[in-house]
């Protein structure tokens, strides 16, 4: 099948959506897919792909030094994204608000014959900022809802965002699919392995608390710097991440971006990785942590009702920072065993295997009602 996939951003630009459809491209291509990635040319001096597997779009990317991660692209969108409708068996849409979404919703309604998936990730975001708050919500009841009924077929990382989607139209049913990861390249470390690593890294024996992600209050970094001032020096609370921390980092070590190779190997020898956001559907870096053996503490959500209860110790919830304190006391005091239920809980919840045959029959699925004319519910 000839897949095209759109998304705002994609590597090396850092974001958990653009990890895992680097991953879903890579796993439908080894499924025997033909598959093009359009999305937009940010950051800025990023080198295009060669083989013609992604196509980048220039695009005006200074609305995210507001934390408005939306980039708005040039002329050339349009007829790249016609060129590849008209290749395209199906065109595999990100975001429902996402400037390459909209212009894919418009084309389906005046064509057939190429179906249209949508996957969202996250839904609506509460946001702090009431203006911002207020815009996102008109937004995804107006353009969002027009997006929506344009598809063929939607998808939705969970519960919660897959009923916001079901009230916006007339889909019903629609299928949770979890971002996949590639459990054969996050791995766990053997006991023996893992203290070499720690070694290599200069550490000691205190425990190490890892945070991974975009170093901005939506991903709970006050949270994060709480926790470094009340746990002190008996342990260390290591971030890695792009952007800037206040000056008073409670003692927090700050290791900024760095290459994905140097953050599997924190995983493998860190002791516990703590997430405090909030509306994140199910982080791509917390599904790569448990896949690395390494136990994860995430912010209390009902979205992960399920997989709490699945989980034996490798995957908590927790709220405050005084809730993220007690959850690290409690996977340090478990020692081998949580770092053993979280591999399994990678393994079973989120291969690419498992991930990728359920978006195959969504697309079969959409291609088909395109091809009547008509829509999959």
């Amino acid at each position: 099948m000839k897949i095209a996939i759109t998304t705002h951003y994609g590597l090396p630009h850092v974001g958990g959506i653009e990890t895992a459809v680097d991953g879903l491209c890579d796993a439908l291509r080894r499924r025997g897919h033909e598959v093009v990635h359009l999305t937009s040319a940010l950051p800025a001096g990023v080198e295009p792909a060669t083989d013609g597997s992604m196509v980048r779009i220039p695009a005006w990317g200074r609305l995210e030094a507001m934390h408005v991660p939306w980039p708005l692209f040039g002329r050339s969108l349009a007829p790249e994204l016609d060129r590849l409708w008209a290749w395209a068996d199906v065109v595999h849409a990100h975001g429902i608000l996402y400037q390459p979404t909209i212009a894919a919703a418009r084309r389906r309604r005046r064509r057939t014959g190429t179906g249209l998936v949508i996957t969202e990730h996250v839904g609506h975001v509460d946001y702090d900022n009431p203006v911002v708050d207020t815009v996102e919500r008109l937004a995804i009841a107006g353009v969002g809802r027009r997006t929506v009924g344009a598809a063929d077929a939607l998808v939705a990382l969970n519960a919660r965002v897959a009923d916001e989607l079901t009230r916006l139209g007339r889909h019903r049913d629609v299928p949770v699919i979890a971002n996949g990861i590639d459990t054969d390249r996050f791995t766990p470390a053997a006991p023996v392995e893992r203290s070499a690593e720690r070694a290599a890294l200069g550490w000691d024996d205190r425990p190490r608390v890892l945070f991974v992600g975009r170093l901005v209050e939506k991903k709970g970094l006050s949270t994060v710097l709480s926790l470094a001032a009340r746990r002190g020096d008996g342990t260390q609370v290591l971030l890695i991440g792009p952007g800037t921390t206040p000056a008073a980092t409670g003692g927090a070590t700050v290791l900024g971006t760095q290459d994905r190779s140097v953050v599997a190997a924190h995983m493998r020898a860190a002791d516990v990785l703590v997430l405090p956001s909030r509306g994140e559907g199910f982080p791509v870096v917390a599904q790569e942590a448990l896949a690395c053996g390494l136990p994860v503490v995430l912010s209390d959500d009902p979205t992960y009702a399920d997989i709490a209860g699945a989980a034996r110790g490798g995957f908590r919830v927790a709220d405050g920072v005084e809730g993220f304190d007690a959850a690290i006391d409690a996977v340090l005091a478990d020692g081998e065993a949580s770092r053993v239920d979280a591999r399994r809980l990678a393994v079973e919840r989120f291969s690419w295997a498992t991930s990728c045959a359920a978006y195959e029959r969504c697309y079969e699925l959409a291609n088909a009602a395109a091809n009547r004319g008509t829509k999959a519910t």
